[in-house]
């Protein structure tokens, strides 16, 4: 996690040069061949699939640029994901209602967070995470009863935490989950990335 803080910017998803967060993209995973008129890229990443559409139709600059989205989209999901214990969410969790001093990426997402929960009225709702102990996203229809969502409720609410950037205190049991942006952001980033590099 960093100490220094950049000065905010007005697009959450103009990022500067993000830390490495242990990203597992694996280059051989890559898949690419042509098509009409562009080349087609395609990777798996936070439970999708993932395609990247070149124009032209070159397949070795398909790959090159594949594997440039490809490698900051895994780096992104190790990073934020709310499954690895070894992520920055983790360690927000983790600090038990602590200040944990955030890096300028992250930072920007919280901000992003914010700002969702105030336009939305408090609808999106980033600290949302413990809902997942009620409702399990496994392909069933299972629906948690009306007492399990309620017993949960008093650990959510964005109005809870304390955001002074770049310091960021999330209660102790509350659980944040970027699930609502996190592939949004994810596929910005690779656009922007993209751009630089084709």
């Amino acid at each position: 996690i960093s100490t220094s803080s950049p000065p905010w910017r007005p697009s959450w998803c103009s990022l500067g040069t993000p830390s490495d967060a242990g990203s597992t993209f694996d280059p051989g995973t890559l898949r690419v061949h042509a098509a009409t008129g562009h080349g087609v890229g395609r990777f798996q990443a936070m439970a999708s699939p993932c395609e990247v559409l070149v124009e032209g139709g070159n397949r070795r600059l398909t790959r090159r640029l594949t594997a440039v989205a490809a490698a900051d989209v895994h780096r992104i999901e190790a990073k934020f994901s709310r499954y690895r214990s070894d992520s920055v969410l983790a360690l927000v969790h983790a600090a038990g209602g602590a200040p944990v001093e955030v890096d300028s990426e992250t930072a920007d997402l919280l901000d992003f967070a914010a700002r969702c929960h105030q336009i939305s009225d408090g609808a999106f709702d980033a600290t949302s995470g413990v809902l997942r102990r009620a409702w399990r996203f496994d392909g069933s229809d299972r629906v948690p009863s009306v007492e399990q969502v309620a017993a949960l409720l008093p650990l959510v609410g964005w109005q809870r935490v304390l955001w002074h950037r770049p310091l960021f205190t999330l209660p102790a049991g509350m659980e944040l989950d970027f699930g609502g942006f996190g592939k949004e952001y994810a596929a910005d980033r690779a656009g922007t990335l993209l751009l630089e590099h084709g």
